[in-house]
């Protein structure tokens, strides 16, 4: 039996690039994932000739040295990416917002959408740009957050002391609100609040009311760094299992995790079809709930706490299908406010994100793939195969349809094909996450982010990476996590 330094449950992107990380330091690895493909729940379907993205469809954090950036740069990793000039258009009622990348356009956008709000829209999202931009700077250089124990204070308290001036800039924006922080006449104008709040639950699960300025503000210029990646979301996971091959570790799938003992100094962890694997230190890509029947023993007071903090997350509702165009698209990736709400959903939005019109390994000439997402609560209430299940399932795949043809009459579709739902239920059956519970937890403002799950367990050789760590929330989220566990790996064991 082979005998690891580090066994990674779970080929997220967390998992994934942890893995490399430590691969590359000479460290013995072993990748397990449940599935037979990579990429967590950012993975991939294919149907016939087309290729889906199941859910996070976009690549960002590559402005700023982001950890995007940083991953391609350390591992030397070649991705083909389109930028994309225009990261969004936004269809509220009858208005169409185009969200340019460029700052300079999107302030005129925002400023030809709400006129009267001219200087405000100026000040606020500028202030927005400086924070964010200050907040890339930073959050690289954070340890263990939220702090665990009196050196992790200690650790933040120094890093204050170098970089004071900057710290002093940021700290207010952690204990206010996005929606305390605008202006009273943008506040109270209630088209822009709707646009607002439907901007942030797409990159901090939460809204203008909850989510801190500071967060508010990372999750609002996101599209402003928005890239399509070619062939795929997957084509980074590849990538970088790639490489941790390649520095001597293993990626293996259809190795689902059902038990983690530990035994003296080692961990023990059995997989579905019974094979063992031991390892000295083990970091889990699982999200925290499925520790609750996973193990460790070691763990449970932590992770019994944890799922009292953080009882109900969100799941997703999606939609799968293809469709030609007679006219082309001003960008890949559309947010849609409807009228009424969509049916078990959390408001009125739905995110459609497309492949490429020229990427023939996504669909054939002529043919986009489209997939559509949404929030909804716990995913408690979708048991597969329930009463009403399928009935759900056909429901919402009309209202997906019928939805689509009125947002998008404007571009002439010429075809459609038949639209496949997931529900949280799907998620749990390919993924194993806890009732299909996906994009991580909602961030706050500062005492709700201390309640957080850091990186470190209270089993000091158990550690963990992913959505449901800070700071979690996508791709760029769970690999800034992963930088910061190895930061803290290197500090104590090298």
């Amino acid at each position: 039996m082979k005998q690891n330094d580090y066994l990674i449950l779970g080929a997220g992107y967390g998992g994934l690039t942890i893995a490399a990380l430590l691969a590359k330091q000479g460290c013995r690895v072993t990748v397990l994932e449940g599935h037979q493909s990579l990429g967590g729940c950012a993975s991939w379907y294919q149907r016939g000739d087309f290729r889906y993205d199941v859910g996070a469809t976009t690549l960002s954090g590559f402005a700023h040295n982001g950890p995007l950036a940083k991953i391609c740069q350390d591992l030397d990793l070649q991705l083909d990416l389109i930028n994309q000039s225009i990261g969004m258009v936004i269809k509220l009622g009858e208005k169409k917002i185009l969200r340019y990348a460029n700052q300079r356009q999107w302030l005129k956008e925002m400023v030809r959408v709400f006129p009267q709000h001219e200087e405000d829209l100026y000040n606020v999202w500028n202030k927005w740009e400086k924070i964010s931009s200050l907040a890339w700077e930073i959050l690289p250089q954070i340890h263990s957050f939220p702090p665990q124990n009196a050196l992790d204070w200690l650790r933040q308290t120094e890093l204050v002391k170098l970089k004071n001036a900057k710290f002093l800039r940021l700290m207010p924006e952690v204990f206010f609100s996005v929606a305390s922080s605008l202006p009273p006449a943008l506040a109270d104008n209630r088209e822009f609040r709707q646009f607002l709040d439907e901007q942030l639950i797409i990159s901090t699960q939460g809204n203008a009311e909850t989510v801190s300025n500071l967060i508010g503000a990372l999750g609002l210029m996101y599209p402003a760094d928005t890239f399509y990646s070619v062939g795929g979301m997957d084509q980074l996971a590849r990538g970088l299992a790639d490489k941790i091959q390649s520095y001597g570790g293993e990626v293996l799938t259809k190795k689902r995790v059902i038990s983690i003992e530990k035994s003296a100094s080692k961990y023990i962890v059995t997989t579905q079809n019974g094979e063992l694997f031991t390892a000295n230190k083990i970091i889990s890509n699982i999200p925290f709930w499925n520790h609750l029947q996973l193990g460790p023993t070691s763990i449970q007071k932590d992770i019994a706490q944890l799922n009292r903090n953080h009882a109900k997350a969100w799941g997703a509702l999606t939609a799968y299908f293809s469709v030609k165009f007679d006219k082309p698209l001003e960008s890949l990736y559309y947010q849609i406010h409807s009228s009424e709400r969509i049916s078990r959903t959390h408001g009125p939005s739905l995110f459609f994100s497309f492949s490429d019109s020229n990427d023939r390994q996504r669909a054939p000439e002529g043919w986009q793939t489209v997939t559509v997402s949404s929030h909804c609560l716990d995913g408690e209430s979708f048991q597969r195969g329930g009463p009403g299940y399928r009935e759900f399932k056909k429901d919402f795949a009309q209202e997906i349809e019928k939805l689509f043809k009125q947002a998008f009459q404007e571009y002439a579709i010429r075809e459609m094909s038949k639209l496949e739902v997931g529900t949280p239920a799907s998620f749990e059956r390919y993924t194993g996450r806890y009732l299909g519970r996906v994009g991580g937890l909602p961030h706050g403002k500062f005492l709700e982010m201390l309640k957080f799950p850091s990186y470190q367990t209270s089993d000091p050789d158990f550690f963990r990476v992913g959505d449901t760590v800070f700071p979690g929330q996508g791709v760029v989220g769970v690999i800034t996590g992963a930088y910061h566990l190895e930061r803290f790996l290197n500090s104590r064991f090298s």
